[in-house]
């Protein structure tokens, strides 16, 4: 199976200026110094062995302030010659679809054969629909256009379109993209209610939502069922995973510290801290689910332990042995082709998270490299 690499430039010093709305004085880090930081770390994947780097969109706060993912991969892709990209994910009800199809061609040619993996969704940060102008309400209705559009202007010389959010007069799109591109199209999902809109999307499976192994194996068979349902192949997904590799229990006992902060400042962003977010999400079309509590990352702050328990059991936190066993099981539940491991979180140092993937590149990587899946066996 294969191994993806995920860029997240997590300011984690600065989240008491943004909680306390206090900027009359300087970050203690700032922005540079922390994109300096991830740039070092994504320099290493290759070299290492990894198969992939990954970019999310984020904007609004200093959790991963990447406000457009194709320029890091556009920039990560000259600086290397082997890997892969992928997007986890670019949001799409937050821009227009002709225009992401546009830079998504235009980067899928300069990569010349190398693969660009697209992971596309609909956003959950209230924040960051605000900061857009753009009415949450029609996040669902606006994403599944988006694909429409973005699926027709790869498959067609020239197409148009007529739907409820664009209208598009006939058209082309240039340059034209590879037939690669229009297959690697991946639809993430946190909500029960998103399931099916992507599994009929015809779109591959993504998870970036700290899902637990054994709830991405359920989706995973509910999402391959629809597909059957409809003539489809099963889909193979790829899972985004917190990664600390450590020498001991010491130093994987403080994987776990930084993956619970971590779990905070994500909880921060998307509010689900807020005492009034169960009620926000209620009375929000198409996000109900997490004012249930049946979506990923929505059930609010558990205690210290069993956040610590669960962290630990569910991500890639552990010593070289012990990962070894948990790629095996996670692949094993999950069907997964690759893992994307987020390789620093929290308030991890940079010398601890470059000996972490450095440890996980020695002793993990060639074991992972040789797991099985249908993908894998398919290229042989």
């Amino acid at each position: 199976m294969r191994a993806g690499f995920a860029m997240l430039a997590l300011n984690h010093e600065d989240w008491d200026r943004y909680e306390r709305n206090d900027f009359s004085y300087p970050a203690k880090v700032p922005d540079q110094e922390t994109w300096g930081r991830i740039i070092k770390l994504a320099d290493l994947a290759e070299p290492l062995g990894f198969d992939s780097i990954w970019a999310p969109e984020h904007h609004t706060t200093p959790y991963c302030q990447t406000p457009n993912p194709l320029v890091l991969i556009a920039f990560m892709a000259g600086r290397t010659k082997r890997v892969d990209f992928g997007t986890m994910v670019l949001v799409l009800p937050w821009h227009h679809p002709f225009q992401v199809a546009g830079e998504l061609a235009l980067l899928d040619n300069l990569l010349q054969g190398r693969q660009l993996y697209v992971g596309m969704g609909r956003g959950l940060s209230g924040r960051e629909f605000g900061a857009f102008g753009i009415n949450q309400a029609e996040a669902r209705e606006r994403y599944v256009e988006a694909v429409d559009i973005i699926r027709q202007a790869f498959a067609h010389e020239q197409f148009s379109y007529e739907g409820k959010y664009f209208t598009i007069p006939t058209t082309q799109l240039r340059p034209r993209p590879s037939a690669a591109l229009s297959q690697n199209l991946l639809g993430a999902f946190g909500s029960p209610s998103s399931l099916p809109v992507v599994a009929n999307l015809d779109l591959q499976m993504l998870f970036v939502a700290g899902q637990t192994p054994a709830q991405i194996g359920a989706n995973v068979e509910q999402f391959n069922a629809i597909r059957q349902s409809r003539g489809l192949e099963p889909n193979e997904p790829r899972v985004v995973l917190w990664m600390y590799c450590g020498e001991n229990e010491q130093e994987v006992q403080e994987g776990v510290d930084w993956a619970v902060a971590f779990n905070r400042e994500a909880g921060g962003h998307y509010q689900f801290t807020d005492p009034n977010s169960n009620e926000r999400f209620k009375n929000l079309k198409g996000y109900e689910d997490y004012a249930a509590g049946t979506a990923t990352g929505s059930g609010g702050i558990q205690q210290m332990e069993d956040m610590r328990a669960a962290q630990r059991a569910n991500q890639l936190i552990g010593t070289p042995d012990e990962l070894i066993e948990k790629v095996r099981e996670f692949q094993r539940i999950t069907k997964a082709q690759e893992f994307v491991m987020i390789c620093q979180f929290g308030n991890m140092p940079m010398d601890r998270a470059e000996k972490s993937m450095r440890l996980f590149a020695d002793k993990v990587l060639p074991v992972m490299h040789e797991i099985p899946t249908v993908s894998s066996l398919a290229r042989v």
